[in-house]
């Protein structure tokens, strides 16, 4: 079968622009006979009516937006429930998400979370760890207010205010070098494996960085990907441009990379590998286990630091970094390099072979 990336159209794909997970599980929700539609709707009375995907398949129906998938039985007064059941309120939270894969035998960072009104022993208990760290939200997701590579007071501070600000409470974690490899689940299956690295750039010798970077974006534009973010600028993190003795205005040597991020994200211009061959199997084994400690989970993605992904897993090179009930496909089909994984297709051939355990 050829990859979904080569079977929709362009005018489809822009037409999901707002949603691209939506639209590639609606293209192959299509491609199998199962009728499709857009209708308002919303899982808790609280909340505003949002435009949600809608599908139909034997007695249930489907409810996504977003990644997040819902579903109900066609019957009266029938519950929604999200796919992958109660586990979801487990994997939201990423302090007890660490210490489930903790006590699974899991690698994972040395962390621990604080409440916003605890900035004075956040602080102690950074300084007392003597190493780099890591901030975000306890219930954070898509990568917002994540905040690496935090190696002093004031920095730590700043971060702390920023997510304290939201309301969540503060994640502390190690900061750890390498690749972040996301491995993406159905039905505790694995169908698909990517590496996404920082947005950067090469040097040609001639250009500056902020002429490279608009290059770069101009080249992420011109492949009409929404779900492919572009790198911001001014930047989101100048200190690591500062780092490598370099400005916007400098001049990098031919063949020079520069990375101008330290957060792995592809919606602010980083770049994934679909499917990347120097992956050693043996973190795929060990994606599988922290999986199995979360019963009840039918998709999900993790993402594992590796120093170094062509040697085997062992203690201390690699770390379970996040748990994701409701993780985006689009970008599993949709690489900038290497090859796609059809996510999409597993996802809703699993629906039609009956989806989640009925429950009682």
């Amino acid at each position: 079968m050829n990859s979904l990336a080569s079977r929709m159209p362009l005018e489809h794909r822009l037409a999901w622009a707002q949603d691209p997970n939506c639209g590639c599980l609606a293209f192959v929700a299509a491609e199998r006979g199962i009728r499709t539609r857009m209708v308002p709707f919303r899982r808790r009375w609280k909340e505003p009516k949002t435009p949600w995907l809608e599908m139909r398949i034997g007695r249930r129906f489907y409810m996504v937006r977003r990644a997040a998938i819902v579903y109900r039985e066609s019957v009266p007064f029938g519950r929604w429930r999200h796919v992958n059941g109660k586990t979801v309120h487990v994997t939201s939270d990423k302090a007890a998400s660490a210490e489930i894969l903790r006590m699974a035998g899991c690698s994972v960072a040395s962390s621990r979370s604080f409440r916003p009104s605890e900035r004075d022993a956040a602080i102690a208990h950074f300084e007392a760890s003597g190493t780099e760290v890591c901030l975000k939200p306890v219930h954070g997701w898509a990568g917002l207010n994540v905040f690496p590579a935090i190696r002093d007071r004031a920095g730590f501070g700043r971060a702390f205010d920023v997510i304290a600000a939201s309301g969540d409470d503060v994640f502390v974690e190690t900061h750890l070098s390498g690749d972040v490899v996301r491995f993406i689940f159905v039905a505790g299956r694995l169908v698909g494996t990517r590496i996404v690295r920082p947005g950067a750039v090469t040097g040609d010798g001639r250009s500056t960085v902020a002429e490279l970077i608009a290059a770069e974006n101009a080249w992420i534009a011109s492949k009409n990907v929404p779900s492919w973010g572009m790198i911001e600028v001014p930047l989101r993190e100048p200190e690591v441009l500062a780092r490598q003795g370099l400005d916007l205005s400098s001049i990098p040597d031919a063949g020079r990379y520069v990375p101008l991020s330290l957060v792995s994200n592809i919606s602010k211009g980083g770049r994934s590998i679909g499917e990347p061959p120097d992956v050693h199997p043996s973190y795929a084994g060990e994606a599988k286990r922290a999986v199995d400690a979360f019963p009840g989970l039918a998709i999900t993605a993790l993402d594992v630091m590796v120093a170094d992904c062509r040697t085997p897993a062992a203690a201390g090179n690699h770390w379970i970094m996040d748990v994701n009930s409701a993780p985006g496909i689009a970008t599993f089909h949709f690489v900038h390099e290497g090859r796609p994984a059809e996510v999409a297709d597993a996802v809703i051939d699993w629906l039609l072979a009956g989806g989640p355990a009925r429950r009682t």
